[in-house]
Order: C-alpha cells, then structure tokens, then sequence
C-alpha cells in the first residue's frame, strides 16, 4: 500500500519544521511554511536577496519531505500570499523547485492561474524535475532571482531582465516579472 501523509508545523524556522519530519522517522513530509514566509516576501517587495545561495525553507535542508505550497485554507483566510500575478509568480517558482509542490483549490479555479500552473506543470515534468533535483542559483539580489533547476530548465522573477547564458535554453513560459526556458 502506498500512503503520502503531509502535516503542518506552522512555523517560519526551517530547523524546527524539519526536526519535526526526523521526529515522525521520516514518515512524513511538511508544508514549507518557512519557504513561503520568505518567497512571499521576496515576491511582494522585489527583493530576492534572501533566496540566497543554499534554496531556502525545508526545500534547502530536506527536500524530498518538503511540500511547497502559496496558500492553505488556513492563510488564505488570514495571510493571502498576494495578488494574482504574485500568485503566478509564486507557482513559476514552487513548480520549477525541487520539493514537493501543492496547489491551492481556490487557486486552481482562477482561469488564469490554472492556465499558468498547467504550463509550469508541463515544464517541471519536460525537465525531468523532481522534489529533489539539483539546483545552481545565479542571481539572489533585489529585482531579479535566477536559478538553473537539474540541466534543463531556468527560471527567473522579479522585475530586472536575465536570460540564460546557455543558448540551448528556449524560453517555454513568462507572463509578469517571471520566464522559464527549457533545453
């Protein structure tokens, strides 16, 4: 029998919500409550220097028992991760990042965030990306977060331009302030 348990330890220190995972054996993955605390942020200010060189929240430490996510029904009623664009950005990010990535049903039923997350989700499954795919990120600075994700995809956020350097690369997806390419 094959059983997936996610559960919640809501809280903004990824040591914390992982020691809780090791707590269970490793039996269960968590929602990256840390990862979004701080890509929220990072989307709504334009500032991607905290996403840093080593990938932030439970996705940096432990990804295979990370489960990336924007909103539940728990933030959505107090903390909505921001506007639509903001959310499309937020899922360009979630959806091309190793992890596990969770979306919103309130957000799968807004025509254009549900046109986006199917292309994002076309593009992580034509790279080949899983929860626990390398990365090597670029540029972490204010206006522009760029990363490559496994070999065949990047990505980039925020209102700054980048490509990648690799002309193999072809531009799959964009839409406001973010672009996916893939080989």
């Amino acid at each position: 029998m094959l059983c997936y348990i996610t559960g919640e330890y809501w809280d903004s220190d990824k040591n914390k919500v992982n020691n809780w995972i090791s707590g269970t054996g490793q039996k269960s993955q968590a929602f990256d409550f840390p990862l979004r605390y701080t890509l929220q942020s990072a989307i709504k200010g334009n500032n991607y220097a905290s996403m840093g060189w080593q990938l932030t929240g439970v996705i940096g430490l432990n990804p295979s028992h990370s489960v990336t996510f924007l909103d539940n029904h728990d933030t959505y009623r107090d903390d909505r991760f921001g506007s639509t664009d903001q959310l499309i950005m937020g899922y360009a990010y979630i959806l091309t990042h190793p992890g596990t990535p969770c979306v919103f049903w309130t957000d799968w039923n807004i025509a254009s965030i549900q046109s986006a997350v199917k292309t994002l989700i076309a593009a992580r499954r034509k790279a080949g990306i899983s929860a626990t795919s390398s990365i090597n990120i670029s540029v972490y600075t204010s206006g522009l977060y760029a990363a490559y994700v496994g070999t065949n995809l990047a990505v980039k956020l925020g209102t700054n331009s980048w490509s990648p350097s690799d002309s193999t690369f072809k531009l799959y997806a964009s839409g406001t302030n973010y672009a996916v390419w893939l080989k």
